[in-house]
C-alpha cells in the first residue's frame, strides 16, 4: 500500500510541478523566438500564431507521453519510486520524453515547417 501511495503522491506532484509548459504573457518573447528560428532555418519570416499553436501541440504530445508512461508502467514506477527521489523520478520522465522527441522529430518538423516562409 505504501508503494502505491508514494507513486500516486509523486505522480500528482510530477504532473502539477513539472508538467507545466512555459506560457509567455508578452507576445514580444514569441517574436524573439521566431526571429531566432528564422535565422536558424534561413527563412524570411514566421507566422507567430502558427508557431504558438504548433508548440502548444508539441507540449500536449509530451504531456500525453508522460501520462501514458505513468499509467502504462505504473507497476515498474511504483517499485522504484520508494528507492529514488522525486528529482530522480523527474529525470526518468525526462529521459523518456527525450526518446519521444527523437522518435517524433520528423512529425514535429512537419508541424513546424508550415509556419515559416
Amino acid at each position: 500500500m505504501v508503494a502505491s501511495e508514494t507513486l500516486y503522491g509523486r505522480t500528482a506532484n510530477f504532473f502539477v510541478l513539472s508538467g507545466k509548459k512555459q506560457s509567455f504573457e508578452d507576445n514580444e518573447v514569441w517574436h524573439v523566438v521566431g526571429s531566432i528560428l528564422c535565422k536558424q532555418r534561413n527563412k524570411a519570416n514566421v507566422d507567430i500564431d502558427c508557431l504558438i499553436k504548433k508548440i502548444d501541440k508539441i507540449y500536449e504530445s509530451f504531456h500525453s507521453v508522460r501520462v501514458k508512461n505513468f499509467t502504462k508502467y505504473s507497476q515498474e514506477l511504483s517499485e522504484i519510486s520508494q528507492k529514488i527521489s522525486f528529482e530522480d523520478l523527474n529525470e526518468i520522465a525526462w529521459i523518456l520524453e527525450i526518446f519521444h522527441i527523437i522518435s517524433s522529430a520528423s512529425e514535429f518538423e512537419n508541424e513546424l515547417k508550415n509556419c515559416f516562409k
